[in-house]
């Protein structure tokens, strides 16, 4: 079992980003940047179930993250900066991978065959927002995140 804890500051004195597809106006201000989540915690690991179980045989495992949400800053309706980036953030973001695995020999090949559920919390990973404080619809994130159920079968090498 691995886990690890980073904790990292990205700011700057010119984090808003202007360009000719972004609409915002205003004054340059500083804050953190677009990727900036001061905490994040990651964590993986494998282990054997007891063979007391009824899946003899069979490995547990699982990949977890946590990081806190990405600052964005607000905006009017005319486009003009309300709030520096900093003062809001996407919600945290907390994914649970638990899997199952066997491996197993098969015309003198090992193999490994995996079920596993894919962000088990329902956690979504917010890539946007509607930043627009004048939007009734303000805060609202998009793209939400939704649990996958998936299987693998790996090649481990010859027996």
């Amino acid at each position: 079992m691995m886990v690890s804890y980073t904790r990292s500051n990205a700011r700057s004195n010119e984090s808003i980003d202007f360009g000719i597809d972004n609409f915002t106006t205003g004054s340059q201000v500083g804050g953190p940047l677009p990727w900036d989540a001061p905490n994040q915690v990651t964590s993986w690991g494998s282990t054997p179930l007891p063979s007391f179980w009824k899946f003899k045989n069979f490995d547990f495992a699982y990949s977890l993250l946590y990081h806190t949400g990405f600052p964005f800053a607000t905006v009017n309706n005319f486009g003009r900066i309300v709030n520096p980036p900093g003062v809001f953030r996407l919600p945290h973001f907390l994914t649970l991978n638990p899997a199952i695995e066997k491996k197993f020999t098969f015309h003198g090949y090992r193999w490994a065959a995996r079920v596993g559920i894919e962000n088990i919390t329902g956690s979504s990973n917010a890539p946007s927002v509607d930043n627009n404080v004048d939007s009734p619809t303000f805060g609202e994130v998009f793209g939400q995140g939704h649990r996958t159920l998936n299987g693998r079968i790996r090649l481990l090498g010859k027996q």
